[in-house]
């Protein structure tokens, strides 16, 4: 009996064991809602893990102008970036995992005191907030970067001052993915820390960690929502 009890004990410690780790490459958090939109600090941005589902306010892009195939958020997460300066936004998603398919939308927040809430209600309906979108079926790195190919799409104008807001879809929705801001005109891409004030506490965009709070990974799927 004795014998038998080591190898029954193995098997459940790598089936259980092994399904943890699973449940770890998958992730969710406040910024899969516009609203709280982590703030984009540094040029690149390293995200290991795919985001789950399309967080707590649903169907935020469903019927809007963007491109996003139905229902418009799908294991996504939003980002925002100030523009430092006038010039060209460049990006590169690129997945970790090459079979991961991922689209994007890039929205111009309106004119008016930094109402990040106020732009997130209005992206939905106003198409004159849409400044570019791209949602090939090519699972290769994408992005407005001037790049060939369907996957690619042209730099964006921005103007300093202005918000942007950036939605990422992992259609696929198994691997991360590396956001390269790199190839944007000189001082669009912030370089100083910045704060993202969500609903409640305090997320810091430049931490850039999974499930976009510092320090703490929330495997999927969560225990209430």
């Amino acid at each position: 009996m004795k014998k038998l009890l080591l190898p029954v004990v193995i098997f459940m410690v790598f089936v259980f064991g092994s399904a943890g780790l699973r449940a770890q490459t998958t992730v969710f958090g406040p910024e899969q809602d516009c609203v709280n939109a982590l703030t984009i600090c540094q040029p690149l941005i390293k995200q290991p893990y795919s985001y789950k589902g399309d967080g707590y306010r649903i169907l935020e892009l469903l019927n809007s102008p963007a491109c996003l195939p139905s229902p418009g958020e799908k294991n996504g997460v939003w980002y925002r970036l100030k523009a430092g300066a006038s010039g060209k936004l460049g990006f590169t998603i690129t997945a970790l995992d090459a079979s991961d398919n991922y689209d994007w939308a890039v929205f111009r927040a309106p004119l008016v005191s930094d109402a990040i809430d106020n732009a997130c209600i209005r992206i939905k309906s106003d198409a004159t907030l849409l400044i570019g979108c791209n949602a090939s079926n090519l699972p290769l790195p994408t992005g407005p970067n001037d790049g060939v190919g369907e996957q690619n799409s042209a730099k964006i104008d921005v103007n300093a001052g202005e918000t942007i807001l950036i939605y990422i879809s992992n259609f696929s929705g198994k691997s991360g993915f590396v956001l390269d801001l790199s190839s944007s005109s000189a001082g669009v891409v912030p370089t100083a820390p910045a704060t993202t004030k969500a609903v409640g506490p305090v997320w810091n965009g430049c931490e850039n960690k999974p499930g976009g709070r510092p320090g703490l990974l929330l495997p999927y799927p969560p225990t209430a929502k």
